[in-house]
């Protein structure tokens, strides 16, 4: 979630109005489709994206993969944000991000934020690429490679 601040923020007016006006008497309206993420900008498998899209477990407009996300899901991503963004400063302990510079969901450019803000003498990014949104779906072995390889040198 952390890479996600670098996303535009929503003007203050926009934001109170969503907030306090639209979502504590709609919570379970959906916004338009058109901030739904596309099944193919999160999983690269044709085979995945279809077991996903018939996901029945899976929260209707929770996360908005193949409906539209609800305003109060929406919400409290915004709030996530906004309390995570506080709190890169205060990361000082060792600090590893794979993220995927073609992810076009989340871009790259908050991960570099993450990177620049957090305090940590002991902090990397690497990109992964092919992992799309689902780094773990898309690039099991290399996320589990890279991250047990990480925890080995630093724990």
């Amino acid at each position: 979630l952390a890479p996600a601040v670098a996303l535009k923020p929503l003007p203050s007016p926009v934001k109170v109005f969503f907030r306090y006006c639209l979502v504590p008497f709609m919570p379970y309206a959906a916004l338009p489709s058109a901030f739904s993420m596309p099944p193919e900008a999160i999983w690269a498998d044709p085979a995945e994206r279809a077991l996903r899209v018939r996901d029945a477990w899976a929260c209707p407009g929770g996360l908005s993969y193949g409906t539209p996300m609800l305003f109060r899901t929406a919400d409290s991503m915004l709030g996530m944000f906004e309390f995570l963004e506080k709190q890169f400063p205060r990361v000082r302990q060792p600090l590893l991000i794979l993220h995927d510079p073609e992810d076009c969901i989340v871009p790259i450019d908050g991960s570099y934020v993450l990177l620049r803000e957090a305090c940590s003498p002991d902090k990397q990014l690497q990109p992964v690429s092919g992992g799309l949104h689902d780094l773990i779906t898309n690039c099991t072995d290399l996320i589990v490679s890279a991250g047990g390889e990480w925890m080995a040198e630093h724990l």
